[in-house]
């Protein structure tokens, strides 16, 4: 076989490959295993669940509850394709051979813009171009294809280069990506069969054009919501033109998770507002005060001094009470004496005679 001097650079990688589909042929078909990253997040996502249930974190419930269901799903789906894979495993194709894995490496180059090999971690990488779906730039994406994982269940993982996230998933980059791990679709079965073959170049160009597409019956999480966040109460996705913000502790909310005080008008998270127990509305903490005799909580707008309307009412009563009875007693008080300008005749006074004292006064 004659080879040009522009066929050196792949050709080491073309003859490792030859090796490694040598290498699957032999292999006896018990060897196949399950990752183990998904269950270890299966367990880490069943633990957060229960911290958050513990402490009552009702955005927190939702959020994990969708993780863990996805994961639960992709772990089914992982089981099922391992299955097919043991079942195919007796009508294993030819190895490919050395010239056809060479052209198959040659034919990227044509394809995609950026192909190379990284030989330390013995992967194969090519770069799409930056992808955008229903206006939603998602930015490019590697491809890495590991030539020594060949003949494992899914040997590759797609990387977003410049991740644009969605606000409900911090591991999901695309509607169909979640956690480097590409949600193939009705593409699982000639992606493996393009593997199985030798047919590198077909495999790329069917894990590219997954990621130009969008399935929303599939997707980990939905475009519509790709731009939103989850309501901190609910956990519902709120696109960022239909979202409240708590003036308190900036969460960021849902309209029907919504509350304002009666007093200040300060938007308010559930965790942030309370209610006036004398006239139920709501208010934030600032505005609410504690009664001094009961211990309330009680609005600016129904406090009365330190005190709530009914102990407000009983205080009032009280010292009515308290002022009729103090004037009851100032007045039967001076019927009980003797009026200490009342004079007492004496029974042994003298009487003095009529015209005593008078001076005859002449004519």
């Amino acid at each position: 076989m004659n080879f040009s001097l522009c066929h050196h650079p792949w050709l080491r990688a073309a003859k490792y490959l030859e090796q490694q589909y040598q290498r699957v042929q032999s292999r006896p078909p018990n060897q196949a295993i399950l990752s183990d990253e998904i269950w270890d997040r299966i367990q880490q996502l069943q633990h957060c669940l229960q911290i958050a249930s513990r402490h009552r974190y009702t955005a927190a419930q939702e959020q994990v509850r969708r993780q863990l269901a996805l994961s639960l799903r992709r772990l089914a789906k992982d089981c099922l394709h391992q299955a097919e894979d043991l079942e195919r495993h007796e009508s294993q194709p030819e190895v490919p051979t050395l010239r056809l894995l060479l052209e198959e490496l040659q034919s990227l180059q044509d394809e995609f813009d950026q192909v190379d090999i990284d030989w330390p971690a013995i992967i194969l990488r090519v770069r799409t171009e930056r992808i955008i779906l229903e206006e939603i730039d998602l930015g490019p994406f590697e491809i890495r294809l590991s030539l020594d994982q060949l003949g494992c269940y899914q040997p590759y993982q797609v990387i977003a280069l410049d991740p644009c996230r969605p606000g409900c998933c911090d591991d999901v980059t695309h509607p169909h990506v979640q956690s480097e791990t590409l949600c193939e679709g009705d593409g699982r079965h000639p992606i493996a069969r393009a593997l199985e073959q030798g047919r590198l170049g077909e495999f790329f160009l069917l894990v590219a054009q997954i990621l130009r597409t969008y399935n929303s019956g599939s997707a980990y999480c939905r475009l519509s919501d790709w731009n939103g966040s989850p309501c901190a109460d609910c956990g519902d996705t709120v696109n960022e033109e239909d979202q409240y913000t708590c003036d308190r502790c900036s969460s960021r909310l849902c309209d029907r998770c919504t509350s304002s005080c009666t007093c200040c008008d300060e938007t308010l998270c559930n965790e942030c507002s309370s209610t006036c127990e004398s006239c139920q509305c709501t208010a934030c903490d600032h505005c609410l005060s504690h009664c001094d005799s009961c211990n309330e909580s009680i609005c600016s707008g129904c406090i009365h001094g330190t005190l709530c309307p009914t102990c407000f009412e009983d205080s009032q009563e009280n010292n009515d009470e308290e002022i009729d009875h103090e004037e009851a007693t100032s007045e039967s008080a001076p019927a009980a004496t003797t009026s200490p300008q009342t004079s007492t005749a004496t029974p042994h006074a003298a009487v003095q005679p009529d015209h005593l004292g008078e001076i005859a006064v002449p004519a």
